[in-house]
């Protein structure tokens, strides 16, 4: 047995455990650090071979990473040469995810103060990306000549689209339009090729889904985190449809793997531990299953906004499926796509831009159809509870501003994906605000600094916080966020307009989601010319002029 231990020499055995323990935890400290030094290295490395900075290879530069191992492992380490190999690729794998989280989304920070124009403004609304996505791997599979615009082109559509086109899809995009060429053979081909699905899961999911549609071997790659995402989940659920998933890299959790299908799917049951990933895939290939699929739960109902957007699609493009008291069932039909399918707007995109009206007090319209469902409605409700008149035409969606309702409740229930919205609104509520939710809300230090920046309190309590203007607002903090995701990027982007200055060190989080948010957030919302203003003056200026005597109103969606 080895003598070495991190720190020298190991003691002797009546060495107590209790020491054994501090000791290993003072090199735990240590180690932590190192991984977190190495991580920001290897991660700068990366980020400037990608930039074309650096002309020697990965691979020969992890080799070389591997010999500086070896000469310090000890000879009698040698007979674990593979852990120790697994170590280190995972540490790689850390780095490069790394990476590409930071480097290629964070980027400068960006100082958000815009001045709006004294005007009404309007635009096309952004087309909903999940409805685009679904639609086009429809068109993909069905061999359906198709012409799909206005989209939104971000990076996971066009990974999905080239991860079609690999097996023989005709797609293509160009501006905001993806179209689709019918090709001669009628059926996609997966057997034994190995398809790149870049670095979404969803991505990988329908790709999945889509090989066990057909008996066969299909093998999958990736890049990013995909490369540091465990498939356990998803190996514990294939097997009930005919398939099975084998990791071909042992030194990393995720991709590459090799699918292995019967083509037979019919039923599968889920719980709390399926990825949601997985069952949006699932569902929306299910119409190509030769028997459909079932798709039901034992214990925990599935609920996602995205499920409504999938049975929207269904009923529109003509495909049977059934809602079970414990699941749904989707009969095989093929989706009845028209050459040119209308794309409905993406409803939480576009209801934070029509809370620009709340912000500035200026009308806006936006072009496009609004979504059917509950969902989309419920957003509107936030909006119309907090004194916005809402408008909806067969190819638009007009919010007027008029007189804040006093001390507003926004109850959003169960529906996380409505709370920046809810907050956003809450921060510009002249005498105050309480969202209620029936969730723990989780970016609560995020959501605290924004009504930091805003002048209000942020309150917490059991199921609601409660946001009221501080009696004092004279320390606003540094004023600098990094956004915990897209989502709440755009909140603080549109919280700008009534109060100007924030700084944002991520702004590519929201560029990735929307590649086209920023250019609109700076020439079509703001004027060209920049506020001269102290920032922290907005904080002095009275919003009564706003209030009414309407009493407490609360609005439940």
């Amino acid at each position: 047995m080895s003598n070495y231990t991190p720190s020298g020499p190991r003691t002797d055995d009546s060495e107590s455990l209790f020491s054994l323990e501090e000791r290993l935890l003072r090199e735990e400290r240590r180690l932590a650090d190192a991984v977190l030094r190495r991580t920001r290295i290897f991660a700068e490395i990366a980020a400037r071979r990608k930039d074309g900075k650096r002309r020697d290879t990965g691979q020969d530069f992890e080799k070389a990473i591997w010999k500086v191992w070896e000469s310090v492992l000890q000879s009698e380490e040698a007979g674990h040469s593979r852990h120790w190999r697994q170590l280190v690729s995972q540490c790689n794998n850390l780095g490069q995810a790394y990476s590409e989280q930071k480097f290629s989304r964070k980027g400068k920070t960006w100082l958000l103060r815009p001045l709006a124009p004294a005007k009404a403004i309007t635009l096309a609304g952004p087309a909903d990306i999940f409805s685009t996505k679904i639609i086009s791997f429809w068109a993909a599979v069905t061999n359906a000549p198709a012409r799909i615009r206005p989209v939104v082109l971000n990076d996971d559509l066009i990974e999905l689209i080239k991860s079609l086109n690999q097996t023989g899809a005709g797609l293509a995009w160009e501006n905001e339009t993806i179209s689709h060429t019918p090709r001669r053979t009628p059926e996609l081909s997966l057997e034994q090729k190995t398809i790149h699905v870049g670095q979404s899961t969803f991505t990988l999911a329908l790709m999945v889904a889509l090989a066990m549609a057909r008996p066969g071997i299909a093998k999958f790659s990736g890049s990013g985190a995909l490369n540091m995402f465990s498939i356990k989940p998803w190996q514990a659920v294939l097997p009930h449809l005919g398939a099975r998933l084998h990791q071909l890299n042992p030194h990393a959790p995720g991709l590459p793997v090799r699918l292995e299908s019967s083509g037979q799917p019919s039923q599968v049951q889920i719980d709390a531990d399926t990825p949601m990933d997985l069952i949006l895939a699932l569902l929306a290939a299910a119409p190509f299953f030769p028997q459909g699929l079932d798709l039901t739960w034992l214990d925990h109902p599935i609920a996602a906004p995205e499920l409504e957007t999938l049975f929207l699609l269904y009923s529109t493009f003509n495909v049977p499926f059934t809602r079970l008291p414990n699941g749904f069932r989707v009969s095989p039909a093929m989706p009845r796509l028209p050459e040119q399918p209308r794309i409905p707007l993406d409803y939480f995109l576009n209801s934070m831009l029509l809370a620009w009206s709340r912000m500035t007090r200026q009308q806006i319209t936006l072009h496009g159809n609004w979504p059917e469902g509950s969902s989309a409605g419920d957003h509107l409700d936030l909006l119309r509870s907090c004194g916005v008149q809402i408008e909806t035409g067969p190819d638009y969606i007009r919010a007027t501003p008029e007189s804040w309702p006093e001390s507003p409740v926004l109850d959003i229930q169960g529906q996380e994906q409505a709370l920046p919205l809810a907050i956003l609104l809450a921060l510009c509520a002249p005498k105050g605000c309480t969202v209620s939710c029936q969730f723990e809300i989780t970016n609560l230090d995020f959501i605290t600094e924004m009504a930091r920046w805003a002048g209000r309190d942020c309150l917490p309590e059991q199921g609601e916080v409660r946001f009221a203007p501080a009696p004092h607002p004279t320390d606003r903090g540094d004023g600098i966020f990094e956004a915990p995701d897209s989502r709440w990027g755009m909140a603080l982007a549109m919280l700008s307009f009534r109060f100007p200055g924030p700084r944002l060190t991520n702004p590519g989080e929201l560029t990735a989601l929307w590649p086209g948010f920023w250019p609109i957030h700076q020439s079509v919302l703001s004027l060209a010319k920049q506020r001269t203003e102290d920032p922290s003056s907005r904080l002095s200026e009275s919003p009564s002029n706003e209030s009414s005597r309407t009493g407490k109103r609360r609005v439940k969606i």
